[in-house]
This record gives C-alpha cells, structure tokens and sequence, in this order.
C-alpha cells in the first residue's frame, strides 16, 4: 500500500494509506535565518530528504536529476524514483508504479521524447528500460521495432527529445514516433585499434591486412576493445553537436550522426568502466571512472588531458562547470574544487546551519539556470 508522507525539516509528522494512488511526499524547505553558499553560489533552498528514524525516501542521494519540458523535476537513485512540481510544492513517490517490470528502484538514467513521454533505466543486477504511458510505466521493448531482439540496457538522453539505445544490432535512435538505426562501427575500425587513437570509416578502403601489419609494428599486440553492442556500456550522452558518446568496456565510442562516422579512443588513464560522461558548458567532454581519475577531451582542440583527485576512495558522481569556470566535482567524500590550470584540487566541506552535507550524488541545472545538487542528506538548490 502506498502511503502519504509528510516530511518537514525535523523528520517524520504523519503517515496515511492511500489506496494505491502514487506515494505523495509533502517537503518542506529548512528554515534559513542567513544566506549559506557553496563554492560561491548562495544556497537558495535546501530538502530534508531523511525522515524520522532517517526514514529513506527515493529522493535521497539520487543519482539523476532531470527537469522535463513541463518544468518538473525527477529524481532517481538507489532508493527509487520521484517527482517534484515546484509550482504546487508536491512530490510524488513513482516507485511503485510499476506493472509487470518490478519496482522502480536503482535508478541510472532518466530522459523524456519528443512526445513527452518519461523515460527511464532501472534495476540492480539486471538493467531494465521502462516510459511512462499516461499514469502506467511499460516495458520499453513494446515499442522496439520488430528487426531489433532488444532495446538493450543502456539509455541515453539525447538533443531535442530524441533518445538513444545500445541494442545487440547496433546504436538505435528513437522520438517518440519514429526510428533511426542501427549504426554499427565498421569491423574495419574495431580490428585496427591502437591505444592512440585511430579512425576508420566507411569510405577508408585500404587493405586490412596491411594496416592490421603496420599497426602490430607500431604498436604492439594490443587487443582491441570489443564494440558498445557486445559488450558493457557504463555510460553515455549524446552532446550539442549531436555526436554520441558511449563509455564502453576498455574504450570510449564516439558516433557522429550527421556523417555516419565512428570513433574510438583509448580511456585516457581512466579505469576500464568509464562510469561517467558529461558535457561542460564550453563543449568539451568529461569521462571519469570509480577511482578517482578524470579526463577531459576539448573536441575544439582535438587533445585530451587527465587528472588524478589525489583523494583515496573519491569516487567521482557528478562534474559540474560554472560560469566563472570553475569545475566542482561531486564525489562521495563531497565537493572537490579543481583548479584546471594548476591542476590542485581542494575538498570543499559544505555546511549548512551546522550540518555538514556529504556524498554528493548528482549535479544539474534548471531551465532557469538554477544547480540541484543531490547528497545522502538534502536536496539543495543553488543560484547560478
């Protein structure tokens, strides 16, 4: 049974049954007698996402925040999926909802199409990817076109309500309406890998053994990693030119649409998974894995650069890059400052009315340029 929950920042004040409408979470915002900031930004609200007895709720340390063309924001991480309408103050606890797909939980991805339709990528040991029709959440296999056996176990937000799915078949594009793909990477390309770099497309039509040769003598025997559709994709984003990125088993894809042309890269220092890909505000790419290692790629300059937090166990969730430039990144431990043209890096403790917020889960903005961060303790909203 569902159940109404009503939380201040004091904890718990009531509970009754619902029948089964969707879990309705009423939040109140701390009271703040002053004007706290983080890393220079003033703290404009702040959630208490704990309840009596620290009571977990789904939007506890989530993993994903993500506002939807209406202006409502979602939030899905370990503990579940929820909503907030910030204009009616209202959060509701999608969990539950589910028919048939088991409960929303351990969530790892959250997008919407072209049709306003919420999707989202669930599960622990085994990833399922559902959308929400109406007041009912589907398996997103219904809708796969009938030569794709299945839609996979990755989503991937993409530019202007379009959605991305790594399949067995290849890379899928989806609207809402209609379907574009599969594109696979050229065997060519997937056999000539080096720890470098190296392209082949489709219009490359030099002999493949002789390239296979030249790249034994240059570089070893180094085995190529194996392609996104065979493998584990840990992470992905399609950014503002359009190009897909896919953090792959030993490699990092990189799909440009508009030419048909793939390209793989080695993980830069990086840890085999790459878990986390994000695009700044100046266009260029951020990969980071579980150890604490990040690596940069400028798509303007064509060069990479890598940097280690110095932190044991820093476990990299969220990188964000303000409008002066700098890069705070969010990390179990919390926030970390780095500073890219010393390559320092500091830890910023965060304290908020003498609470001291840790693991720092996820970093967004807002439609008004707003930051949500998400912590293991609050949701904290942040001017620009």
């Amino acid at each position: 049974m569902n159940k109404c929950i009503t939380l201040t920042g004091l904890g718990l004040l009531a509970i009754s049954p619902l029948g089964i409408a969707p879990q309705v979470i009423q939040m109140q915002a701390r009271g703040q007698s002053r004007v706290w900031q983080i890393a220079g930004h003033d703290v404009l609200r702040s959630f208490n996402t704990k309840g009596l007895g620290r009571t977990v709720i789904p939007a506890d340390a989530p993993s994903v925040i993500f506002q939807d063309p209406t202006g409502v924001f979602w939030f899905g991480g370990p503990h579940g999926l929820c909503s907030y309408d910030e204009k009616e103050d209202r959060w509701i606890d999608h969990s539950d909802a589910v028919e048939g797909n088991g409960s929303l939980m351990w969530i790892h991805a959250l997008t919407t199409d072209k049709q306003g339709r919420i999707w989202v990528c669930h599960g622990f040991a085994t990833k399922r990817i559902a959308f929400l029709a109406g007041d009912q959440w589907r398996d997103a296999n219904d809708l796969r076109p009938s030569n794709i056996t299945s839609l996979g176990r990755t989503l991937i937000a993409g530019q202007k309500g379009r959605i991305w799915f790594v399949s067995p078949e290849g890379l899928l594009g989806y609207d809402g309406r209609r379907w574009s793909g599969p594109f696979r990477a050229p065997e060519l390309m997937v056999q000539t890998y080096n720890r470098f770099k190296l392209i082949y497309g489709d219009k490359d039509r030099a002999d493949l053994a002789d390239i296979q040769e030249r790249m034994r003598k240059r570089y070893g025997e180094e085995e190529p990693p194996p392609p996104p559709w065979t493998s584990e994709v840990y992470s992905g984003i399609q950014d503002r030119d359009g190009d897909i990125w896919l953090g792959a088993t030993r490699g990092i894809w990189r799909f440009e649409e508009r030419t048909g042309c793939w390209k793989v890269y080695p993980t830069h220092g990086l840890a085999e998974e790459v878990s986390l890909i994000f695009e700044d505000r100046y266009g260029r790419i951020w990969f980071s894995d579980s150890d604490a290692h990040l690596a940069l790629y400028d798509k303007h300059k064509d060069a990479w650069t890598t940097y280690d937090l110095a932190f044991e166990d820093a476990v990299v969730e969220a990188v964000y890059v303000d409008k002066q430039g700098k890069v705070m990144i969010g990390t179990e431990l919390g926030i970390i400052i780095l500073d890219e043209r010393t390559r320092e890096t500091k830890p910023l403790t965060v304290n908020l009315g003498g609470n001291l917020v840790h693991g720092i889960s996820a970093i967004s903005t807002d439609n008004q340029g707003r930051i949500w961060i998400g912590t293991s303790e609050a949701i904290l909203v942040l001017k620009h």
